[in-house]
């Protein structure tokens, strides 16, 4: 087997197993969502995360300089 077939083969693993844990705390409809969303991120070429700069505050970090949600868990 070729070292990029094997490397596939691994990442495709990882991805089940994300899929079986999203589909055990919060179902199948959750999981089959979060799949095909990602997979329209990628065909459009969007962002999948969101990496924030090692300066930039987060609501964790300082609460009071949220300004997206009360209940926000960036």
């Amino acid at each position: 087997m070729r070292e990029e077939d094997t490397s596939k083969d691994r990442l495709f693993e990882r991805v089940g197993e994300i899929a079986e844990e999203m589909i055990a705390a919060h179902g199948k409809e959750f999981a089959t969502g979060t799949l095909i969303l990602a997979a329209r991120f990628i065909a459009e070429g969007k962002p999948l995360v969101r990496r924030r700069a090692e300066n930039e505050r987060s609501c964790l970090t300082q609460p009071a300089t949220c300004v997206t949600s009360r209940r926000c868990k960036m």
